[in-house]
Protein backbone atom coordinates (compact mmCIF):
# COMPACT_ATOMS: atom_id res chain seq x y z
CA UNK A 1 0.00 0.00 0.00
CA UNK A 2 2.79 2.39 0.96
CA UNK A 3 4.69 1.63 -2.25
CA UNK A 4 1.69 2.47 -4.40
CA UNK A 5 1.30 5.82 -2.63
CA UNK A 6 4.98 6.63 -3.09
CA UNK A 7 4.85 5.62 -6.73
CA UNK A 8 1.78 7.85 -7.17
CA UNK A 9 3.73 10.77 -5.66
CA UNK A 10 6.60 10.13 -8.04
CA UNK A 11 4.24 9.99 -11.02
CA UNK A 12 2.54 13.24 -9.98
CA UNK A 13 5.90 14.96 -9.53
CA UNK A 14 7.13 13.76 -12.92
CA UNK A 15 3.93 14.90 -14.66
CA UNK A 16 4.13 18.35 -13.11
CA UNK A 17 7.70 18.75 -14.33
CA UNK A 18 6.78 17.69 -17.83
CA UNK A 19 3.81 20.00 -17.92
CA UNK A 20 6.13 22.94 -17.57
CA UNK A 21 4.52 24.48 -14.54
CA UNK A 22 6.12 27.38 -12.89
CA UNK A 23 8.58 26.41 -10.21
CA UNK A 24 6.67 28.02 -7.30
CA UNK A 25 3.32 26.74 -8.45
CA UNK A 26 4.81 23.40 -9.13
CA UNK A 27 6.28 23.23 -5.62
CA UNK A 28 2.96 24.14 -4.01
CA UNK A 29 1.03 21.51 -5.99
CA UNK A 30 3.68 18.93 -5.25
CA UNK A 31 3.61 19.83 -1.57
CA UNK A 32 -0.21 19.67 -1.53
CA UNK A 33 -0.16 16.34 -3.31
CA UNK A 34 2.52 15.09 -0.91
CA UNK A 35 0.44 16.24 2.09
CA UNK A 36 -2.67 14.53 0.69
CA UNK A 37 -0.74 11.35 0.07
CA UNK A 38 0.80 11.51 3.56
CA UNK A 39 -2.67 11.95 5.03
CA UNK A 40 -3.94 9.01 2.97
CA UNK A 41 -0.94 6.98 4.05
CA UNK A 42 -1.65 7.85 7.69
CA UNK A 43 -5.31 6.86 7.29
CA UNK A 44 -4.37 3.60 5.60
CA UNK A 45 -1.87 2.82 8.38
CA UNK A 46 -4.51 3.56 11.04
CA UNK A 47 -6.94 1.29 9.24
CA UNK A 48 -4.24 -1.40 8.97
CA UNK A 49 -3.52 -1.12 12.71
CA UNK A 50 -7.24 -1.38 13.49
CA UNK A 51 -7.56 -4.42 11.27
CA UNK A 52 -4.51 -6.01 12.91
CA UNK A 53 -6.06 -5.30 16.31
CA UNK A 54 -9.34 -6.88 15.18
CA UNK A 55 -7.47 -9.88 13.80
CA UNK A 56 -5.63 -10.29 17.11
CA UNK A 57 -8.93 -10.10 19.01
CA UNK A 58 -10.52 -12.58 16.62
CA UNK A 59 -7.54 -14.92 17.05
CA UNK A 60 -7.90 -14.66 20.83
CA UNK A 61 -11.62 -15.33 20.57
CA UNK A 62 -10.89 -18.26 18.28
CA UNK A 63 -8.33 -19.64 20.74
CA UNK A 64 -10.79 -19.29 23.62
CA UNK A 65 -13.57 -20.85 21.57
CA UNK A 66 -11.26 -23.71 20.58
CA UNK A 67 -10.28 -24.25 24.21
CA UNK A 68 -13.93 -24.22 25.28
CA UNK A 69 -14.84 -26.57 22.45
CA UNK A 70 -12.04 -28.93 23.47
CA UNK A 71 -13.20 -28.78 27.09
CA UNK A 72 -16.82 -29.41 26.10
CA UNK A 73 -15.71 -32.25 23.85
CA UNK A 74 -13.77 -33.76 26.75
CA UNK A 75 -16.81 -33.40 29.02
CA UNK A 76 -18.99 -34.97 26.34
CA UNK A 77 -16.55 -37.87 26.05
CA UNK A 78 -16.59 -38.33 29.83
CA UNK A 79 -20.41 -38.33 29.81
CA UNK A 80 -20.42 -40.75 26.90
CA UNK A 81 -18.03 -43.06 28.74
CA UNK A 82 -20.19 -42.87 31.86
CA UNK A 83 -23.32 -43.62 29.83
CA UNK A 84 -21.56 -46.51 28.11
CA UNK A 85 -20.63 -47.92 31.52
CA UNK A 86 -24.23 -47.50 32.71
CA UNK A 87 -25.44 -49.22 29.55
CA UNK A 88 -23.05 -52.11 30.20
CA UNK A 89 -24.32 -52.40 33.77
CA UNK A 90 -27.93 -52.23 32.59
CA UNK A 91 -27.27 -54.95 30.03
CA UNK A 92 -25.71 -57.16 32.70
CA UNK A 93 -28.68 -56.53 34.99
CA UNK A 94 -31.03 -57.34 32.11
CA UNK A 95 -29.21 -60.61 31.46
CA UNK A 96 -29.39 -61.46 35.16
CA UNK A 97 -33.09 -60.57 35.22
CA UNK A 98 -33.72 -62.75 32.17
CA UNK A 99 -31.85 -65.63 33.82
CA UNK A 100 -33.89 -65.11 36.99
CA UNK A 101 -37.08 -65.00 34.95
CA UNK A 102 -36.16 -68.26 33.21
CA UNK A 103 -35.37 -69.83 36.58
CA UNK A 104 -38.65 -68.52 38.01
CA UNK A 105 -40.54 -70.00 35.05
CA UNK A 106 -38.79 -73.31 35.58
CA UNK A 107 -39.65 -73.23 39.28
CA UNK A 108 -43.23 -72.31 38.42
CA UNK A 109 -43.47 -75.30 36.12
CA UNK A 110 -41.97 -77.53 38.80
CA UNK A 111 -44.45 -76.13 41.33
CA UNK A 112 -47.36 -76.84 38.97
CA UNK A 113 -46.09 -80.39 38.45
CA UNK A 114 -45.68 -80.86 42.21
CA UNK A 115 -49.16 -79.44 42.84
CA UNK A 116 -50.56 -81.85 40.27
CA UNK A 117 -48.73 -84.72 41.97
CA UNK A 118 -50.03 -83.55 45.34
CA UNK A 119 -53.58 -83.39 44.00
CA UNK A 120 -53.17 -86.87 42.55
CA UNK A 121 -51.81 -88.12 45.89
CA UNK A 122 -54.78 -86.52 47.70
CA UNK A 123 -57.16 -88.28 45.35
CA UNK A 124 -55.34 -91.54 45.98
CA UNK A 125 -55.48 -90.95 49.75
CA UNK A 126 -59.21 -90.21 49.51
CA UNK A 127 -59.73 -93.41 47.51
CA UNK A 128 -57.64 -95.33 50.01
CA UNK A 129 -59.69 -93.88 52.87
CA UNK A 130 -62.84 -94.98 51.10
CA UNK A 131 -61.36 -98.44 50.62
CA UNK A 132 -60.26 -98.54 54.26
CA UNK A 133 -63.76 -97.54 55.41
CA UNK A 134 -65.22 -100.20 53.14
CA UNK A 135 -62.79 -102.76 54.51
CA UNK A 136 -63.60 -101.72 58.09
CA UNK A 137 -67.28 -102.04 57.35
CA UNK A 138 -66.70 -105.42 55.78
CA UNK A 139 -64.60 -106.49 58.75
CA UNK A 140 -67.25 -105.30 61.16
CA UNK A 141 -69.88 -107.28 59.23
CA UNK A 142 -67.63 -110.29 59.22
CA UNK A 143 -67.04 -109.99 62.95
CA UNK A 144 -70.71 -109.53 63.64
CA UNK A 145 -71.58 -112.57 61.56
CA UNK A 146 -69.11 -114.80 63.34
CA UNK A 147 -70.36 -116.38 66.49
CA UNK A 148 -68.23 -115.52 69.41
CA UNK A 149 -66.73 -118.60 70.90
CA UNK A 150 -65.06 -118.31 74.20
CA UNK A 151 -61.39 -119.15 74.33
CA UNK A 152 -60.73 -119.23 70.64
CA UNK A 153 -59.37 -115.72 70.55
CA UNK A 154 -61.79 -114.60 67.88
CA UNK A 155 -62.75 -111.55 69.89
CA UNK A 156 -59.22 -110.25 70.12
CA UNK A 157 -58.36 -110.49 66.47
CA UNK A 158 -60.33 -107.46 65.28
CA UNK A 159 -58.81 -105.30 67.97
CA UNK A 160 -55.33 -106.20 66.80
CA UNK A 161 -56.20 -105.41 63.21
CA UNK A 162 -57.26 -101.89 64.05
CA UNK A 163 -53.88 -101.11 65.51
Amino acid sequence: MTRSILSTIAVVAALSMLAGCQPGKRLRETKRERDRLAWQLDEVQKERDQLKSEIDKLNQNLSQASAQAAQQQEQARAKLDALAAELGNAQQELQAARASQAQAQQLSEQLKATQAQLEEARKQVAELKIQIEALKAELAKAQAAQPATPGTGATTAPAEMNK
